[in-house]
């Protein structure tokens, strides 16, 4: 009852249409994606296994290539700088 005094009812109307309109894009995203996921894949599963592994190494590869390498020259890390 609170929130219906000092013009609070209009910023709740405000929030019920953002949260109505995002709702409803929301839906329609899902109805127009919807009936893409009924089509047949091309790829037969021991192929699109072979896809994934070969992307997850090369991401893997790069994942630990870069963080192994350090990115400052000085490699005398310490816990308390002095």
């Amino acid at each position: 009852m609170l929130l219906l005094l000092d013009d609070g009812d209009i910023f709740i109307g405000f929030l019920w249409v953002i949260d109505l309109g995002v709702g409803l894009i929301f839906f329609i995203f899902i109805l127009h994606f919807s009936n893409f996921l009924h089509q047949k894949s091309f790829l037969d599963i021991p192929s699109r296994f072979i896809f994934l592994f070969f992307f997850l190494l090369i991401f893997f590869f790069l994942f630990f290539f870069f963080l192994s390498n350090p990115d400052s020259i000085n490699f005398n890390y310490q816990l308390k700088k002095t």
